[in-house]
């Protein structure tokens, strides 16, 4: 008799084992920060009224003084290889095109304007992105 009774202890603290073990918890959520009476009352303003954050104006867009030339005009113009070569990597750094053909001396993607022929001058075909030279 003792030893059913025995067993019988053992298996029901056995079968409690599991349940009394600890649990883990999870991480407690970080307490609210203490709001100030500013941000209160700025909480309560109606949105209408409310003054917009990071809004800036549009700025109007730098002057392009680029002589343009006519549509496809480097179809039936000659191209101008080494100002075409610097306008494509002024273009792929700042992600629009300079102001004028001298920004790209002075930004250092030529060591100097090159002359355009006697009575000749220079012009971007802009469809194509290439400098053309025109009468």
């Amino acid at each position: 008799m003792k030893t059913i009774v025995f067993v019988a202890l053992v298996g029901v603290f056995a079968l409690r084992a599991p349940g009394c073990r600890r649990k883990r918890e999870a991480p407690a959520a970080p307490a609210p920060e203490a709001v100030t009476s500013a941000e209160a009352a700025a909480a309560t303003q109606p949105p209408a009224t409310a003054a917009p954050q990071f809004q800036r104006k549009a700025s109007p867009p730098a002057p392009d003084s680029l002589p343009t030339a006519p549509a496809d005009a480097s179809l039936r113009l000659p191209v101008q290889q080494e100002l075409t070569g610097a306008i494509h990597l002024y273009q792929m750094d700042h992600q629009r095109l300079p102001a004028d053909f001298t920004t790209l001396v002075r930004e250092k993607y030529l060591p100097a304007l090159p002359n355009p022929p006697p009575g000749k001058r220079f012009a971007l075909d802009r469809n194509r992105l290439q400098v053309v030279i025109m009468d």
